[in-house]
């Protein structure tokens, strides 16, 4: 079966984290459950606009990073005691000056405080990279690998986009179709995977020069056999 970049980072964010959080920011719990689904994909719809040329080699050091500061616990869900959360580096590296909007724009949709969506966005980030960057791991993948499982996954994050929440507006698109990735990030091709194979593919004069001096050799022998 296929990896869900969008289930593996919800699966992450158990039912009793959004139970405490909605307690400890005095919101309704459905409420903040809304917010994690706006939040996940605007992570990821992020992810896909920086995936391009450098974008991607930056993108495999960020999940890297996350993977390593002890962002999950034992049961592979999100950690929220970790300092690590508290500073929302990983946020401002994807969101940049557009943050305080995607609050507001995710506070609306879900019908919470732009202050509590600004948390949900906490949690959901590394709930976020750390999917990707467990598959990254277990598939060993490079830049250009990240960046063309990334690429794979454009129809399904767009789609998993809820309605009511203007993401692309925030990102400051006119549709989602207007994110382009950049000449790095399409799927492979096998030009790119075997690129001496390719070239040979692409020059025929090798093969026939070979095939030249195979028929000369021919000749030769055939003449001298003849002349005996």
């Amino acid at each position: 079966m296929p990896f869900n970049l969008i289930d593996a980072a919800k699966s992450m964010i158990p039912h009793d984290l959004i139970a405490k959080e909605a307690t400890a920011l005095g919101e309704n719990e459905s409420n903040i459950r809304k917010a994690f689904t706006g939040a996940i994909p605007s992570v990821l719809a992020a992810l896909l606009e920086q995936n391009s040329g450098a974008g991607a080699a930056g993108i495999l050091e960020m999940v890297k990073q996350v993977m390593d500061a002890g962002t999950l616990n034992e049961g592979n869900n999100i950690r929220a005691d970790n300092p690590a959360l508290v500073a929302n580096s990983w946020l401002h590296s994807l969101f940049g000056d557009k943050l305080e909007k995607l609050f507001d724009s995710i506070g609306g949709f879900a019908g919470i405080k732009p202050s509590s969506a600004q948390r949900v966005l906490g949690l959901a980030t590394p709930a976020a990279l750390a999917a990707l960057g467990r598959y990254a791991r277990d598939m060993t993948l490079n830049a250009a690998g990240l960046s063309s499982y990334l690429h794979s996954q454009k129809a399904a994050i767009f789609g998993s986009v809820p309605s009511g929440l203007d993401l692309a507006a925030v990102l400051g698109f006119s549709t989602f179709s207007d994110i382009t990735e950049g000449p790095g990030s399409p799927p492979l091709s096998p030009a790119a995977l075997y690129p001496a194979e390719a070239a040979n593919q692409r020059n025929p004069w090798p093969w026939l020069l070979v095939l030249l001096v195979a028929v000369v050799f021919i000749w030769v022998l055939v003449s001298g056999s003849c002349n005996a």
